[in-house]
This record gives structure tokens, C-alpha cells and sequence, in this order.
């Protein structure tokens, strides 16, 4: 079934499908200080089936905003050894942050995928 000039099996199909419609799994957002600076730390739950896609990724995106209008976001590479992957940032103290996750992965194609965003987590910094 060709799906934009490329010919996939009905298998390929289904994972691009199961992919497109899945959310990653925020496990934790917390606040840390260290040498008087605010972090904020996410861990994210790895994809159990990682096998059918290759360079999975999370984009990471994070607001001041709960509407996500002028949002930072970054993109890391997910953590083979574990069951989560870790991401740490520099924040601002006494604010409020919105983050929300997706992932991206490459299929056999080379064509690169993107799931739904997880949904939103809130987090307020400490003012010192």
C-alpha cells in the first residue's frame, strides 16, 4: 500500500499506526537544588518494542505558559540500558513549568515518525 510514494507492508502499516496513536509515559517531574541553582529532572518510560522502529527519540517541550505559546524544547535519544530515560535542565526559581513529551522513531524507510504528546505535567520551583 503506498503511503506517501512509499510501499509498506501491512505489518509496517500497523506498527507506523500503533506508534502515530501512542502517548510516552511520563514517570516523574521533579525539582532538585544543586550549588544553588533549581534542575528540573523527567524520566520517561522507554517503548517495550523497540525492535520494529530504530533511533526512537523524545522531544522534549516545556513552557512558563500552560498554553505552550513561546516554548523551549529539546530532543534526547532513548536510554537502551534501562527501563527510563533521564533528562535534566536549569530552570528559573518561584515558577511555574508545563512539560509535555512525544517520541519520534525512524522506520525502515528512513522515514521518521511521530507519536501523540503525553500528557501535561505541572511543576512549581521552590523560591530558594
Amino acid at each position: 500500500t503506498p503511503v506517501n510514494n512509499t510501499t509498506y507492508s501491512l505489518n509496517e502499516l500497523e506498527y507506523i499506526n500503533i506508534f502515530k496513536k501512542s502517548r510516552p509515559i511520563i514517570k516523574s517531574l521533579k525539582n532538585y537544588k544543586k550549588k544553588g541553582n533549581i534542575y528540573l529532572q523527567l524520566d520517561i518510560c522507554n517503548i517495550k518494542n523497540s525492535d520494529k522502529y530504530t533511533d526512537i527519540k523524545y522531544q522534549i517541550k516545556y513552557s512558563r505558559k500552560s498554553n505552550f505559546k513561546s516554548t523551549k524544547s529539546t530532543t534526547i535519544p532513548q536510554t537502551s540500558k534501562s527501563k527510563y530515560t533521564r533528562k535534566q535542565w536549569k530552570v528559573a526559581k518561584n515558577k511555574t513549568y508545563y512539560v509535555k513529551v512525544r517520541m519520534s522513531a525512524k522506520i525502515k524507510s528512513g522515514r521518521r515518525i511521530y507519536s501523540r504528546y503525553s500528557n501535561t505535567k505541572k511543576i512549581k520551583t521552590p523560591k530558594k
